[in-house]
């Protein structure tokens, strides 16, 4: 080894001269800019509005980049909550979301018309344990899309028309499921059966 490396073991570095103490200055590296303290991006902050019906928890994050913000409603609504409903109810909710209401969008196309409009996107998704409607849109839209997001949760439409899209979706779910390599969605429905010893609604099984 300290053929390799020089005699008496000293390194290549002590035998080129490279020997820089830590306290000088590397040349080029004289004047250092460093990074001032900045808010954090990812800081969230918390508020609860009470009422005397519920508590509402509002979760807040500086929007610092892009014109584009993301709003988002999360309910403790899921399957595990309908036991008194029949099955598959919090999937025809899903499939509902987003649709028609009885004040500002008067139709599904009013609503695609409205996210084009303002660049958005929507989506509704719903599991054993909640359901989520969230939507991006531009920041300068965020009062049409707080109003847009309101709508769909405490005023859409329920008609025939609406109902029956909603379970043509859910059917061509319960198609889809069938030719699925991993069918989780199915094992995930069965294993909450499991646990809570038949005692909460299937999300998916129940239109199969």
């Amino acid at each position: 080894m300290r053929r390799l490396f020089g005699v008496r073991g000293l390194s290549v570095f002590h035998r080129t001269g490279h020997q820089a103490a830590l306290r000088d200055a590397l040349a080029g590296f004289e004047q250092l800019n460093f990074t001032s303290k900045t808010p954090d991006p990812f800081n969230v902050e918390k508020r609860t509005l009470s009422s005397k019906a519920t508590d509402v928890n509002l979760y807040s994050r500086s929007a610092l980049h892009g014109n584009y913000c993301t709003i988002a409603i999360i309910l403790a609504a899921g399957a595990r909550h309908t036991v008194d409903i029949p099955n598959g109810v919090t999937h025809l909710d899903e499939k509902m979301a987003f649709g028609a209401t009885l004040d500002s969008f008067r139709s599904r196309t009013q609503v695609r018309e409205f996210l084009e409009m303002n660049g958005g996107i929507c989506d509704c998704q719903t599991d054993q344990e909640a359901t989520i409607f969230a939507l991006s849109i531009k920041r300068d839209a965020l009062k049409e899309g707080v109003q847009l997001l309101m709508e769909t949760i405490f005023r859409p439409d329920v008609n025939l028309e609406t109902l029956s899209d909603a379970l043509q979706n859910v059917d061509n779910d319960l198609k889809y499921l069938k030719y699925e390599l991993i069918r989780d969605k199915e094992i995930l429905d069965l294993a909450c059966q499991a646990g809570f010893r038949n005692r909460v609604n299937y999300f998916y099984l129940s239109f199969a």
